[in-house]
């Protein structure tokens, strides 16, 4: 949940409408109302969490294209999703609290980020009008 709030975070920063709540609840309510044309990305590095396979399953169901980020073994979220991507962490071995689950996938989510920055061309004014709001904020500027 972490790495997808981040990615939001930074998918509205390019002016992209992009929704992250960690309640599986209101993430299955979210997709329900999805449409072709929407893109729900499905994180797990297991690949096996039981909500995050319903939701890419209903996603599926209602042609969303579906983005998997897990860890490279066959697992049900990477068989709902369109294109899958995988990070590599040693979990099993270490389990220090997905430490390194998580920063292989914001790594990975990091690229993604700077890549759309590359491909988007008025990427920069979004970007600039970002920072000059949080500047206001601090500024206390209206």
């Amino acid at each position: 949940s972490l790495v997808a709030r981040d990615f939001c975070y930074k998918l509205q920063k390019l002016g992209r409408y992009a929704l992250h709540d960690s309640d599986s609840h209101v993430q299955m309510a979210n997709v329900s109302a999805a449409r072709p044309g929407d893109v729900l990305f499905a994180l797990s590095y297991s690949g096996a969490s039981i909500e995050t396979v319903r939701i890419a399953e209903l996603a599926r169901k209602r042609a969303v294209t579906v983005i998997s980020l897990t860890g490279p073994k066959q697992n049900a979220i990477a068989r709902a999703a369109d294109l899958n991507l995988y990070t590599i962490a040693d979990e099993e071995k270490v389990r220090s609290s997905a430490i390194t689950a998580r920063d292989a996938q914001l790594m990975l989510t990091d690229f993604l980020f700077i890549l759309l920055l590359q491909r988007q061309q008025d990427a920069g004014d979004y970007i600039a009008d970002s920072g000059d709001a949080v500047t206001a904020l601090k500024l206390g500027e209206k």
